[in-house]
């Protein structure tokens, strides 16, 4: 009986030393917040608020009012495997993400603008703009190309508008695909299903 008490304990005894506060990281991520498409499930805990969503069904269009308190602006854009990522000053924008048909316009002018890919995800964000206007003389935030090739799923992302503070981008991809949007304080992320 006392051998059986000692093997339930054991494993209690293993984890308090695992948590303790001497082998504690101090890493903590703050003030997280997440938007996705319909079917979300939320894990809060003190540090980060997350939310997730399946990829299942997730090609209708998505939307969220954004975090920024006046224009958010656009400082970089990343594309990697499966995942686009727009990083922002003064918060983030919000956001109207769906698939769209060619032609592909671009916004203002109304030119047709030629993007790679079976499929074309339209990223609509306001209020946000790659040019900060607030002071005496525009400054230019985002100094990144217009046009950036993909890699894996994504054929290129292509910056379709930059008018009035709506700053539109569209994702070429290989086929249509699930995706999943994620902001928080300073991005704004798409991952595509695989």
């Amino acid at each position: 009986m006392r051998a059986a008490r000692l093997l339930l304990v054991a494993p209690l005894l293993l984890l308090g030393v695992a948590c303790s506060d001497e082998d504690a990281d101090d890493t903590v991520i703050q003030g997280a917040t997440t938007t996705v498409a319909e079917g979300t499930t939320t894990t809060t805990t003190e540090a980060e608020t997350t939310t997730t969503t399946a990829f299942e069904g997730a090609t209708t269009p998505t939307s969220s009012p954004g975090t920024a308190s006046g224009v958010a602006l656009l400082t970089d854009v990343e594309v990697g495997d499966g995942v686009v990522t727009f990083t922002f000053r003064e918060g983030t924008p919000g956001f109207d993400v769906q698939y769209v048909e060619p032609p592909i316009t671009q916004d203002g002018s109304g030119e047709e603008v030629q993007v790679a890919g079976d499929a074309h995800l339209s990223v609509r964000m306001e209020p946000a703009s790659g040019v900060d206007l607030s002071g005496e003389e525009f400054e230019e935030t985002y100094t990144g190309p217009e046009r950036i090739p993909g890699t894996g799923v994504i054929a290129e992302v292509v910056r379709t508008g930059d008018f009035e503070a709506v700053l539109s981008w569209v994702v070429g991809l290989d086929e249509e695909r699930a995706y999943r949007v994620e902001a928080d304080a300073s991005m704004l992320r798409v991952y595509f299903s695989r």
